[in-house]
Formats: C-alpha cells, sequence, structure tokens
C-alpha cells in the first residue's frame, strides 16, 4: 500500500524522505535535473521502564605510558562504571593489555562479584608497550564463551524467545599501539559484528592513534576523544547510557527509484550496494540506539518524473529478536515549466549537505597534514567556511547582505595569516546567520554547530605543534563523529547534541548530577 513520506507503525522505527526543493524544472532531453533527496531512519524512543541487561568488556590500557595521574584516573572511572552499572543482571569482565592481555577479571555479577570487581580495579599497575588488538582479542573470547551459561550448553537450551542480553566492548587507550596489525583489527571487527557486539573506544590524551581507534569503533560503536580527564567520567556513564539503548539491529533500507529516474550517489558510511542501472539500491546499518536518526543523503538523475522520485522500505531486528518491516514510503515534487527563482531549500537537507562537507574537509585536512602539509590541510578547511558562507548568504537573496560579505573580504590581504582569514569569515557567517527566521532557529543552531567545530578543526591543524597536542585527535574525532551521525557525550564537540542519543545524555546528567552531590 503506497504511503505518504513519513511512514510509522505503532512505537517503531519511521522512514522519513525529503527533497532538497519542492518545484523543479522539467527535464528535458539529455538534460537530467539532480534532485537531492534527504532519507531519515528514526529509532523509537525506549520504552522499557527497566533496561536491558548488558555484558560489558572493559579493555584497559596498562601500558607504561599510563603511570601516575593516568592510571589513577582510570582507576576512578572504572570504580564509577562499576557503580552505575545497576541491572541485577548486569556483568563486567576486565582485560588489562601492555604488550600482552591479561584478564584481570572473568564475566561477573555486579551485584554479587562489587567487592571482587573492585580490587581488581584497584590492583592495576601501568608498565609495558602497547598492542590493542590483544586486549580485544581476549575480549571476544570471553564473550564467545559467556554467550551460552555451561549448564544450558549442556542441556542444549538457548535464551528464551524475547530475552535479549547486550553486550559492548569499551577500550581505554593512551598511546600508540606499537604492535599495530590491520589485518587482526578487521578479523575482530567481523568476529565482533557476528557477536552483535559494538565497540566504544576512547582515545586519552593528544598523543594517541585516533585513526585507528576509529577505526575500530567503526559503525557499530562510538569513538571519543578524552581531551580532558575531566570528562571521563561523563563520557564512561554516557557510553554505558547508549549502549543499553540499542533497540534496532541488522538494519536494511531498499531504495528504488522509477523509469527515468537514476541513483547517482549514496552519502553514508554504511555498507551499500547499486544496481548496474541505478534502479535499487540496499542500506545495511549495524545498530541504532533508542531515539537515534540516521540520515543517508541520496542523489537522483532525473530524465523523466510523473513526481515520484524515490520510494524506501525497509526491515531491522527489534530488542525482543523480533524482525519488523518499515515503510514503503515514498517522494515526490512538482515538476514545472514555469521559472522557479528565489526557492530557499529544506534547510534539514541542507544541514546534511553541510555536515558532509565538514566531514570530507576534516578527513582531507588530516590526510594533507598527516602529510606534513600544514597550510594545505589549513586552506582546506578554509574554502569550506568561506563555502559555507556563500550557501548561507544565497538563500537569503539580498544584495546588501551579499555586498556586505563581499566588501568585509575585501580587507583580507593575500599574504594575511590564515587565522585572520577564518576571523573575517566568521564575521561574514555571523551576518548571515542573524538574516535566519526566527522559525528556523534549530536550523540556525545546527549550522553554527558545524561551523564552530570547523573553526576548531581549523586551529588544530593550524601548526605542526597544535596539530601534534592534540588537534590530530579532535580533527579525527570531529570527522568521525559527523560520518557516523554519532556522538557518545555532548562533551567535546558543539555538534555532539545533535546526535547524542536521550539514553546517553541521561547518564551523562546523571553523572554530573552525582558528582555535584558530593561537593
Amino acid at each position: 500500500m503506497k504511503k505518504s513520506a513519513e511512514s510509522t507503525i505503532g512505537a517503531l522505527a519511521s522512514i522519513n524522505i525529503l527533497p532538497e526543493y519542492k518545484n523543479y524544472r522539467v527535464p528535458t532531453p539529455g538534460s537530467p535535473v539532480l534532485v537531492n533527496t534527504l532519507v531519515t531512519l528514526k529509532a523509537p524512543p525506549s520504552t522499557e521502564q527497566q533496561r536491558t541487561a548488558i555484558d560489558l568488556i572493559a579493555v584497559v590500557d596498562v601500558s607504561g605510558s599510563m603511570d601516575g595521574q593516568k592510571i589513577s584516573y582510570v582507576k576512578q572511572t572504572l570504580q564509577y562504571l562499576l557503580a552505575v552499572m545497576n541491572h541485577p543482571k548486569d556483568r563486567l569482565s576486565i582485560i588489562s593489555f601492555n604488550n600482552v592481555a591479561k584478564l584481570e577479571a572473568p564475566l561477573c555479577p555486579i551485584e554479587e562479584g562489587k567487592l571482587k570487581l573492585s580490587g581488581v580495579i584497584e590492583g592495576l599497575r601501568a608498565t609495558g608497550g602497547t598492542a590493542i588488538w590483544s586486549g580485544m582479542e581476549l575480549g571476544l573470547k570471553v564473550l564467545k564463551e559467556q554467550k551460552e551459561s555451561s549448564w544450558k550448553r549442556l542441556l542444549g537450551i538457548s535464551e528464551r524467545p524475547g530475552a535479549k542480553r547486550l553486550s559492548s566492548m569499551f577500550v581505554l587507550s593512551d598511546g600508540q599501539d606499537n604492535n599495530h596489525a590491520p589485518q587482526k583489527y578487521k578479523d575482530l571487527e567481523a568476529k565482533l559484528g557476528d557477536l552483535d557486539c559494538p565497540v566504544f573506544t576512547f582515545g586519552y590524551g593528544g598523543d594517541h592513534e585516533p585513526e585507528l581507534l576509529a577505526s575500530i569503533a567503526g559503525s557499530r560503536g562510538t569513538f571519543t576523544y578524552i581531551s580532558d580527564i575531566s570528562i571521563v567520567q561523563d563520557a564512561m556513564a554516557a557510553g554505558l547510557g547508549a549502549a543499553t539503548s540499542i533497540n534496532m539491529s541488522a538494519i536494511k533500507l531498499n531504495l528504488t527509484v522509477p523509469d527515468g529516474v537514476k541513483i547517482c550517489q549514496l552519502s553514508t558510511p554504511y555498507q551499500t550496494e547499486t544496481s548496474a542501472n541505478g534502479r535499487t539500491a540496499t542500506v545495511s546499518i549495524p545498530n541504532l540506539f533508542a531515539d537515534e536518526g540516521r540520515d543517508i543523503f541520496v542523489e537522483l538523475d532525473v530524465n523523466s518524473s510523473n513526481g515520484e522520485i524515490i520510494r524506501v522500505n525497509g526491515s531491522y531486528v527489534d530488542q525482543n529478536n523480533a524482525r519488523q518491516f518499515l515503510g514503503p514510503v515514498d517522494c515526490n515534487v512538482i515538476f514545472t515549466d514555469n521559472e522557479i527563482s528565489g526557492v530557499k531549500p529544506n534547510l534539514s537537507v541542507t544541514v546534511a549537505r553541510l555536515r558532509l562537507a565538514a566531514a570530507k574537509a576534516s578527513t582531507e585536512a588530516v590526510n594533507a597534514a598527516n602529510g606534513c602539509d600544514i597550510s594545505g590541510a589549513s586552506e582546506i578547511v578554509r574554502t569550506v567556511l568561506s563555502s559555507i558562507v556563500d550557501l548561507l548568504v544565497s538563500f537569503h537573496g539580498s544584495n546588501t547582505l551579499s555586498e556586505q560579505v563581499r566588501w568585509l573580504r575585501s580587507d583580507i590581504k593575500a599574504d594575511a595569516p590564515s587565522a585572520d582569514y577564518v576571523k573575517v569569515q566568521r564575521s561574514c557567517f555571523d551576518k548571515a546567520i542573524l538574516c535566519f527566521h526566527a522559525n528556523d532557529a534549530q536550523y540556525v543552531e545546527s549550522f553554527k554547530a558545524i561551523y564552530a567545530d570547523l573553526e576548531s578543526v581549523h586551529n588544530s591543524v593550524s601548526s605542526r605543534y597544535s596539530y601534534s597536542t592534540g588537534g590530530h585527535a579532535y580533527a579525527v574525532h570531529f570527522a568521525n563523529q559527523m560520518q557516523q551521525q554519532r556522538a557518545v557525550t555532548a562533551a567535546g564537540t558543539h555538534t555532539a547534541m545533535m546526535y547524542q542519543n536521550v539514553s546517553s545524555r541521561a547518564y551523562e546528567m546523571s553523572s554530573k548530577a552525582s558528582r555535584l552531590a558530593k561537593h
């Protein structure tokens, strides 16, 4: 049955499709019309009064670089994690690693083993090198062995239908992996995926290897840069909130376009497959947290159409291990012979465009800086900041605003420092933002957040010193957040609140309230 541009089934997930514009000119032979659309998948909110139990594997770096204050803070953080894991069936395992991995504590019920686990935490000592994969490999072994308890294996009894136990892995590291083995990480990612176990990585300080930790987290979990040790508790608490709120997994979206329309490009970090004729495509998403959304930017070439340009349906596995189905959802636009001018785009699509541009610029800037081209890295970010201003100015159709921006930019000298150029662009951006209507407030906040974080990326890559003292980690953290559209803690970037889910935010707020109550 044909449905409107949004489909919601009870308290289940929903699919929404938005075109960038409502009206387009009629395509002519040999001159197709480019139509950008935004497909959004929204996870349902958490409806359970008590969250699902979790098996959490804490993989902790105890290499020599963690000695001193860092290992002390890690111990405090793990003790805090022990306190907030309050479901009666929660289980925690602690694995330490330096050159090799050690099982400090097997999966242990929190209620029964809190004292034992607390003693294990206090006994952690920092020494040796860093081999992250060894700790993860041992964590994988623990999960596999505990997937079913011994008596269930003996009796051949599996978990009762509807009784789903979540599992996650937290990896805490501050150093370079001096036993880097790319293939091992690929194998581990596949095996953890088979166990439906997301990995949340936390990089301590500016000297860690952010690309590796971001890669380890992949699209199932998150990578969080811990720039300040004071935010670790919030990050860990919020990570637990996110990990325990996964209510969609094994998600598959099917995109179909009618005759005369072709799918040109899908902008998403997830696995995609497009047919040779561009008429169909699939997107596979590992999981979503409760109340999370995912945007997929779809570029379409329209040679002919009666108005319908794309249809989407999908399916996923819910918290009770039941397969649920979504859609189909259609998207229609109006094709006209009349002249189209002065029409503003759908700002939700604009936010998605800016998100993609920010992620691409940050990634390219990191690549340039890694190649010792600091000036090139700065220029990449400056160019995107300028293009964002141009895009926002174009929405208003104001000659006065355009002249003001042109006048401000004319004051920049060719040999001006990069920081001066960015400062002038900020003035132009602020003028463009002031012209938006009050009804556009939510979009304006997103524009501001993305722009501010891009400015921070620019500062991160503006010199070799800033890049080597945390800038590298920040830029990778931001790019990963923009690509994955996922954040655990609101700390670290302005855009984090755009993607942090409700459960994660609640745990983070609880963490802050708990600390304030002690002072």
